[in-house]
Parts: structure tokens; C-alpha cells; sequence
């Protein structure tokens, strides 16, 4: 295999990769809860707004910790379930 094949190689995932990530930017653009979770920081001053989606960076961070880390154990699943359940307004 030549350094060309090789370079061949990594850009073709890299471009994947870049596919993929654009996939997943659209669609969670669709979900209607994200963004607006209750511990995001909003704050408005004349024609200044700073936006800072804590909650929703820490719920998107659990979830893909728990995607591509599927050796975690049982109870964290559970408790990610529990969030997203009480997200979608079914909660106890």
C-alpha cells in the first residue's frame, strides 16, 4: 500500500465523518425540547443576547457518553431514560 492509498483512506473517513456530524447537527436541530431545557442560561440586555445551553449540553453529553460507550453499567442507563421520560413532559 502507498502513502497515496493510505491518505486515500483517511480522507474518505474524514469526509464521512463530516457527513455524519452534519446529520446529526440537522437533525437535532428538529427536536423540539433541545435548547430550551430548564437550567439553559438566557440573558437578554438591550440588543445583546448570551445564550449558554448548560442543560442541553449536559443531557446531549450524557447520552452520546452512553452511545459509544455501551460497557457502562445498567443504572446509568436507567437514569438517562428517567431524564429523557421527564424531558418529554411524562415524568413523575
Amino acid at each position: 500500500m502507498t502513502g497515496l492509498d493510505q491518505l486515500a483512506k483517511v480522507l474518505l473517513v474524514t469526509g464521512l465523518c463530516f457527513v455524519i456530524v452534519a446529520l446529526v447537527l440537522l437533525t437535532l436541530g428538529r427536536i423540539p425540547f433541545l435548547g430550551r431545557l430548564p437550567g439553559d442560561i438566557v440573558y437578554r440586555r438591550g440588543n445583546f443576547t448570551f445564550y449558554m445551553p448548560l442543560a442541553t449540553m449536559l443531557l446531549l453529553s450524557l447520552i452520546f457518553t452512553l452511545v459509544l460507550k455501551p460497557d457502562l453499567s445498567p443504572i446509568a442507563t436507567t437514569l438517562v431514560l428517567i431524564i429523557l421520560h421527564k424531558d418529554e413532559g411524562g415524568g413523575a
